[in-house]
């Protein structure tokens, strides 16, 4: 004889149906229906809703990563400029030692000494590791154009011994989209010799 009294399936009768059915029938109430699961009206807003907050974090981890990228670049470019000057510098101040003859041409940003020559071309400072001049072929380039441009490169002998190089430039286009068009790298360097004093 059946009971009035109905007792709620438990969650795994929804997945053991030989122990106990999907639904429970009583003669003297409407037949109820246990549900397990989500219905498919239940799935679509899910996914609705879930689409733009992914996209919104993964738009968010792009934008921070390509910042991050960009500060590094900036870096590497400041790090490898003032690296180049600090390198010319002990490459002439070692030339000079040897008390080696020089020629500056301030007309074309050249620097001519010993067997050894340093000039300005296309935004981009070039090295003559042998005999030659300033309007000659076989000149290398010291940095990467596409990073960092040089606008001015010139050398000074402000005194008797005492000499001055100064290099100016500006960032290249990786880091300009964030430290904007005018990022200027400016760097200069004295020192003095004393055994050229008289």
């Amino acid at each position: 004889m059946l009971s009035n009294k109905t007792t709620s399936a438990p969650i795994s009768a929804c997945y053991d149906q030989r122990k106990r059915p999907l639904f429970r029938v009583n003669r003297e109430k409407p037949v109820w229906h246990q549900q397990c699961g989500f219905t498919l009206l239940e799935l679509i807003l899910v996914l609705a809703l879930s689409g733009p907050i992914l996209y919104a974090g993964l738009s968010t981890h792009s934008h921070f990563w390509t910042k991050a990228w960009q500060g590094q670049t900036q870096v590497r470019e400041v790090q490898s400029f003032y690296s180049l000057g600090h390198w010319l510098v002990r490459e002439i101040r070692a030339e000079q030692m040897q008390q080696a003859s020089w020629q500056w041409q301030a007309n074309s940003h050249c620097l001519m000494f010993a067997n050894k020559g340093v000039r300005l071309r296309n935004k981009q400072l070039q090295w003559k590791p042998n005999d030659g001049d300033c309007n000659g072929n076989g000149w290398l380039g010291l940095h990467d154009a596409k990073g960092y441009k040089v606008h001015d490169f010139t050398f000074t002998e402000l005194a008797d011994a005492h000499f001055q190089l100064c290099i100016s430039g500006q960032s290249g286009k990786a880091s300009n989209h964030q430290y904007g068009n005018n990022a200027p790298l400016n760097w200069c360097y004295q020192w003095y010799l004393e055994q050229f004093s008289s």
